[in-house]
């Protein structure tokens, strides 16, 4: 019967095969997970999986997770609380706002709250349910926390109610610098915030301040979590003149974004390629275009400063990024429509890798990655 249902669905609800398509390495996800973990031995690790993964699928990473020791992930919104609920099998902690009408539809077994200020902690105690608060504190990065002055009237909310004080937090501002000394002060700041919270008799079980660059830089026995993001998927956040950068290069990153050929053109010098005609060929050439543009995260500064891959050799990027489709030189190459192409790699050394994307339009490897739209299929690997 469950096979008949199955095969009814499938014809039903057809599986499209999908022209772009983003893998992601289980081997590499959990590889780096142990890695992190193992430099910091007896703590926990809490992966962040916001903004879809950081590009790598929220579905997906959750389905990661399941098969690894990891207990508690952090995410960004009610949006994402509801599909890690449905797709991870343990806990999270939800680390940004929310409307406070949400609260009230949230499965206090499932999610912890990172607390921001006193009214977020108001409207916690007046949900009446019983959920785990992690308090955050402001050690420096001065966007949102709880202030020294407000320790005293946050203790005394948490111990006239029911919630569950498990855990504070902080956030470093500087830990991809190489001098070490802001990173530093955050910490004594956070120790000492952690001291007033003690002298109004309450213990956490957890204290975390390391994202990705301070859970390789960082080691210190009073903190006994950590909440990496960036670094889960394999990229080294620390610059190459940063004592531990070495750390981070053993990470291993576990994505690569594939496209397909879909048209090829014969071109002549006379012509120009895409909109405003950017880029004219020196002599005859063949164009190939492929359905993969700024919409699906391939961004518009990459016009004519990209190359892609094709059966292991580099082919550029010419004229115009566009919506949904980009345009490269292909020569006279031996290269057929339906064509395998490789937009992104996964390997560190390649010109067309994460890194070298962030390089070429001059920004960050988190902001190529959380760009890629995810419309785009996932596939784990």
């Amino acid at each position: 019967m469950k096979n008949m249902l199955q095969a009814l669905r499938k014809l039903i609800y057809p599986s499209f095969t999908p022209l772009n398509t983003i893998t992601v390495s289980r081997e590499a996800i959990l590889g780096n997970i142990e890695y992190l973990s193992n430099l910091h031995t007896g703590s926990d690790i809490f992966p962040v999986i916001k903004s879809n993964a950081y590009g790598h699928g929220l579905k997906e990473m959750c389905e990661i997770l399941n098969t690894s020791k990891v207990h508690t992930v952090c995410i960004d919104s009610s949006y994402e609380y509801q599909v890690v609920k449905k797709y991870f099998k343990w806990n999270m902690i939800m680390l940004w706002e929310t409307h406070p009408e949400n609260y009230l539809k949230m499965d206090i077994e499932k999610v912890a709250i990172s607390v921001y200020n006193i009214s977020t902690l108001e409207a916690l105690i007046k949900s009446k349910k019983k959920f785990r608060v992690h308090g955050f504190l402001n050690t420096g990065m001065n966007r949102e926390g709880i202030q020294d002055e407000q320790i005293k009237e946050f203790c005394s909310l948490i111990k006239k109610s029911n919630l569950i004080f498990e855990g504070i937090v902080s956030h470093f501002c500087s830990a991809d610098d190489s001098d070490n000394s802001v990173t530093h002060n955050q910490v004594e700041k956070f120790k000492d915030m952690a001291q007033e919270i003690g002298n109004m008799w309450l213990s956490p079980k957890y204290k975390y301040i390391s994202a990705s660059g301070g859970s390789l830089k960082v080691q210190d026995r009073f903190l006994n979590a950590i909440k990496p993001g960036l670094a889960c998927y394999g990229y080294n956040p620390l610059l190459p003149d940063d004592a531990d950068y070495k750390k981070g290069n053993t990470l291993v990153p576990a994505l690569d974004v594939y496209s397909t050929v879909t048209s090829i053109q014969v071109i002549t010098p006379e012509d120009g390629v895409g909109y405003n005609q950017t880029y004219s060929p020196m002599g005859n050439t063949r164009v190939a275009s492929i359905p993969f543009g700024y919409t699906e995260g391939l961004d518009r500064r990459l016009s004519n400063n990209w190359q892609v891959k094709i059966w292991e050799k580099y082919y550029p990027v010419r004229g115009r990024v566009s919506m949904n489709i980009v345009t490269i030189e292909i020569w006279d190459a031996d290269i057929n429509i339906w064509d395998k192409v490789q937009i992104i790699s996964s390997n560190s050394d390649d010109k067309n890798s994460i890194s070298a994307c962030a390089d070429a339009i001059e920004t960050i490897d988190y902001e190529v990655l959380v760009k890629l739209d995810p419309s785009v299929v996932r596939e784990i690997i």
